[in-house]
């Protein structure tokens, strides 16, 4: 029961929302679930931690409020994404390069004495 006001007074005064969420709630659980204790010690683990799970949602909460307004906020639509991908398909079907080797056609090192393999389409 020593451990429970330990955690209970460090969870309280000294430690953050993320601390007390991860390390000291499932370390209570782990805690509370021991055979050892009875009815009231058992009720008494279930209070902090439903205390400070209570403290942890209104914390998080008020983070998740605190960003809201800038979620709430239009970005700009950023087009030149799509601009670029617009010239460079363009400047792809009309390239001569593209139809000089042709789709399908892999051009080879002129040393291995194969000529330009082409699939058939």
């Amino acid at each position: 029961m020593a451990t429970l006001g330990v955690y209970e007074e460090m969870a309280k005064k000294y430690l953050d929302k993320e601390t007390i969420a991860t390390e000291v709630i499932p370390d209570l659980w782990k805690l509370s679930l021991l055979s050892t204790l009875n009815h009231s010690q058992f009720k008494k683990f279930m209070g902090v931690v439903k205390e400070l799970s209570a403290k942890v949602e209104e914390q998080h909460l008020r983070q998740l409020e605190g960003m809201k307004g800038l979620d709430d906020t239009p970005a700009p639509a950023d087009s030149t994404g799509l601009w670029f991908f617009f010239f460079l398909l363009l400047y792809y079907c009309n390239s001569p390069s593209l139809f000089r080797y042709g789709r399908g056609y892999e051009p080879v090192p002129a040393d291995c004495g194969q000529k330009i393999r082409c699939q058939p389409k």
